[in-house]
């Protein structure tokens, strides 16, 4: 409540005294609906504080509010870190964010006409919410890769957001092409150096940093060395099996393939 209106009551007790000082009676007014008055008790509450909205990773406008807070009517506000763009002296403030991190809002409470000492302070700490995002690998297939080849590399890829301000991909003894924004997604390709040996890692991952300082490493993932390679002639040979059995009325044949250690059938119609 804001005004706490409170019932007080008030008796006087006493001695009446003649010209000599001698006590000639006693009195006690007592409780008496004549002797009550009313006051008003002007307190100040701890209020309590709120921001109208989550904080991201920029810098950015809040509202930050205080309520509760009784008979107070004198506001003081402080924050550690950004502007107080407007609001001082009110119950509530309009701030610019700092450029990166958590920071503080401080309210001190008071009565214009009271007691200077009667004051009241409250602190509330606004966090940043913690940015994230996923390295994704683009590849054809059903399984995602786990190997880099030489020469032609690999595509990998961030969600795109119009708060990234840059991204620093770490793939190490690899090239990294410039970035490309396609279907809202920030591709690179990423290539081992050819001198690498076959079976060498190599560990990716990319750092976003965000407008306003914050920045976020994704997990990393490991990838294989491959060169790609001529495939060796097959040794082996070839016969036909004819389909119904019939090689003279015959719907097609069966061409097989046998080297030593794979078979691979070819229907031909």
């Amino acid at each position: 409540m804001n005004t706490d209106e409170s019932y007080v009551s008030a008796s006087a007790q006493g001695q009446y005294l003649d010209v000599n000082g001698n006590i000639t009676g006693t009195f006690d007014t007592g409780f008496f609906s004549s002797n009550s008055k009313y006051v008003d008790m002007n307190r100040i509450c701890s209020p309590l504080l709120n921001y109208d909205s989550n904080v991201n990773c920029t810098i950015e406008e809040i509202e930050i509010s205080a309520s509760d807070y009784c008979s107070a009517d004198k506001f003081t506000w402080s924050i550690d870190r950004g502007t107080i763009l407007s609001g001082q002296g009110t119950s509530s403030i309009t701030v610019e964010t700092p450029r990166s991190g958590n920071f503080q809002a401080t309210l001190v409470l008071g009565r214009n006409s009271g007691d200077p000492d009667y004051k009241i302070t409250e602190t509330i700490n606004i966090q940043r919410d913690t940015p994230s995002a996923t390295l994704e690998v683009f590849y054809e297939g059903y399984t995602e890769p786990t190997y880099l080849c030489k020469y032609t590399g690999q595509g990998f890829g961030i969600q795109d957001n119009e708060n990234i301000q840059n991204i620093s991909w770490n793939a190490g003894n690899s090239t990294v092409s410039s970035e490309n924004i396609v279907d809202g997604q920030r591709i690179v390709t990423i290539t081992p150096y050819s001198s690498l040996s076959n079976g060498s890692t190599i560990n990716v991952s990319a750092t976003i940093n965000y407008i306003g300082g914050c920045s976020f490493t994704t997990n990393s993932k490991s990838f294989t060395v491959s060169e790609a390679e001529t495939p060796p002639e097959p040794n082996g040979y070839l016969y036909m099996d004819p389909i119904n059995g019939n090689a003279c009325d015959n719907e097609g044949y069966e061409v097989i393939f046998v080297p030593s250690n794979l078979m691979i059938m070819v229907k031909l119609h």
